[in-house]
């Protein structure tokens, strides 16, 4: 969903806002129209195909394997005292 976007609005104004703030002058509760407040930042986005995720995932797979061996084996080697 885009919305349309002017570099000129990044003043840090609201349109129709007064601009001194005289007496009288009613304080909107918006946020200011930047880019950071207006969450219109430049962001990476991946691109997720099933070359890429498929062997992230046992790459993952392959590291999570031994750490779970290595905590099954060390849960069956524990002795209770009583």
């Amino acid at each position: 969903m885009a919305s349309s976007y002017n570099a000129k609005d990044e003043d840090g104004h609201h349109p129709g806002s007064v601009g001194s703030g005289g007496p009288g002058a009613v304080k909107s509760k918006k946020p200011d129209n930047t880019a950071f407040k207006q969450q219109r930042l430049p962001a990476w986005q991946p691109i997720l195909t099933a070359g890429t995720v498929l062997p992230a995932f046992f790459m993952i797979g392959l590291i999570f394997i031994p750490i779970g061996i290595g905590l099954l084996v060390t849960s069956n080697n524990i002795k209770e005292f009583e």
